[in-house]
Formats: structure tokens, sequence, C-alpha cells
């Protein structure tokens, strides 16, 4: 009925994806970014378009600010900034070493999923396969609430 109630399945999927994130900075080779740093310009007018999925994800999440808002004890200016702030820094801290580390390591050679610039040989590689699966089911129920609440 609210979204507190989906608390732990949305730190199982956080604590999934941020292991994801580890395996990602553990293996990832900074000795080799003189060679294969280099991001800036892209390639060409596609590869800007390659990512543009996920520039609207980053806008689309915003539907649940609405019920988070909703949710609070104690509403107040505040209490949402801070909340609005900690789950701005909580992605920051998550998905700036996602984008640099492979980068530094593979360059313009590194997959959507950087995962699979990786062995699947390692067993933390073939978890963290399953760690993103676990994350995106966990992600599922808060995706769908805006929808829900809405009948």
């Amino acid at each position: 009925e609210h979204t507190s109630d989906t608390a732990i399945v949305n730190m199982v999927g956080l604590l999934s994806l941020l292991y994801v994130v580890i395996i990602g900075i553990v293996y990832s080779d900074c000795s080799k970014a003189d060679e294969n740093t280099t991001v800036w310009p892209p390639a060409n007018f596609w590869t800007v378009m390659g990512v543009l999925p996920i520039i609207i994800m980053s806008f689309g999440c915003h539907m649940n600010a609405f019920l988070v808002t909703d949710d609070l004890k104690n509403r107040t200016q505040k209490r949402v900034d801070i909340v609005s702030t900690a789950a701005i820094a909580t992605a920051l801290v998550i998905f700036i070493p996602a984008m640099v580390f492979p980068y530094v390591t593979f360059g313009y050679n590194v997959e959507a999923l950087s995962l699979q610039n990786l062995s699947v040989n390692y067993v933390a590689v073939q978890i963290g396969y399953l760690a993103l699966a676990v994350s995106d089911v966990c992600s599922f129920p808060l995706q769908v609430f805006p929808c829900r609440r809405s009948l």
C-alpha cells in the first residue's frame, strides 16, 4: 500500500547492483588508461543515440518522487530535500564508478553491459550476472507502484 513497504526488496536490489559495480572496479585495470581512454568526442551520432535510453531512464524515475514524498512521516520541505539529495548522492556514488572504471580499462571497446567485458570463468562475474537479475526483479515493484496507485 505504501512505497515504504518495499524497503527490504529495494535494499536487496540496491545491494545487488552495488555488487556488480564493485566487480567492475575490482576487475578494472587502470594501467591501461592511457591507451584506451578516449571518451570525448564521441565516435559518431549513433554512439550518442546508443546511450539515449540511459538518459531517458534517469529522467523517468522521477515519477516515484511523489509517492516517496507522500510516504514521508512529518513531511516538511527540509525532509523532502534531504531525501532527494540522499537519493541523488547514492545514485552518483554507485553509477559514476560504474561508468568510469570500465571505460578506463576497455575504452571504446566496452560493452553496454560492462560485465560482458569480463571473463565468465570468474565465479564473482557469474554471481554478478545473477545479482543483475536480482536487481531487475527487485526494481519491478517500485516501477509499477505508480501504475497500481493510479487505478
